[in-house]
């Protein structure tokens, strides 16, 4: 199992070819961040039906991230979840996730903080707004890994598709360049492939744009 470090070396030894220049371009946390952001779609991506990032063309650490998603019905417990792809930015109970229906942008979602939805279900009471949907976050450790939920107390159908759109961060400060990414072996190679891609597209969409004539067609 890679760390982001040796991820990145390899991914910056494809893109330059061989040996890596003192002036490459591309540093190594340029590629920490990147692995950061999509790797969980290569985990988890079975969990959604798409998965899009927002700016996606652009290196920022503070993206939206957007999925469809099928809720999952925990029989044992009678709940339905969606799995996010990480824990959401929210600062003062501002920034929880929207949620609503492909089909029905109109039904309402309220989102619940400080455990009250966990206990309101756990208690089976459901806190009804009107025709509405209550969801809260939680946090599973599943398969030694944590798994960062939406729960909801009810849903107009729970085979119809939700759409979650949150704010996550990717903060160059929080990652470990020694850690394991935390892929299998197997999802590797699809995670360097799709590196060297974005970064490929990158570069040749910033030489696009240099007015000195090199990339106009005569």
């Amino acid at each position: 199992m890679s760390t982001y470090r040796e991820m990145a070396e390899i991914v910056r030894r494809r893109l330059a070819g061989g040996d890596i220049s003192a002036d490459f371009s591309i540093e190594p946390e340029e590629i920490y961040v990147r692995i950061a952001q999509i790797s969980p779609y290569l985990l988890r991506g079975d969990f959604w039906e798409n998965y899009r990032m927002d700016p996606a063309n652009t290196m920022d650490a503070t993206y939206y991230t957007t999925i469809t998603s099928k809720p999952i019905h925990d029989k044992e417990l009678d709940e339905y979840y969606v799995v996010l792809p990480g824990k959401p930015v929210m600062i003062s109970g501002r920034g929880a996730p929207q949620v609503w229906y492909p089909h029905d942008r109109t039904w309402p979602f309220y989102y619940m903080e400080g455990g009250q939805g966990e206990m309101l279900a756990a208690a089976g009471i459901t806190l009804e707004v009107g025709n509405s949907t209550n969801f809260w976050l939680e946090t599973v450790s599943e398969d030694c890994l944590d798994s960062v939920r939406l729960y909801f107390d009810k849903l107009e159908d729970c085979l119809k598709l939700l759409k979650v759109k949150l704010v996550q961060i990717a903060d160059i400060n929080c990652i470990n360049p020694d850690a394991p990414i935390g892929l299998p072996g197997h999802l590797e190679e699809p995670l360097i492939l799709s590196l060297v891609n974005w970064f490929t597209e990158q570069d040749q969409t910033i030489e696009d744009s240099v007015p000195d004539n090199k990339n106009i067609p005569l």
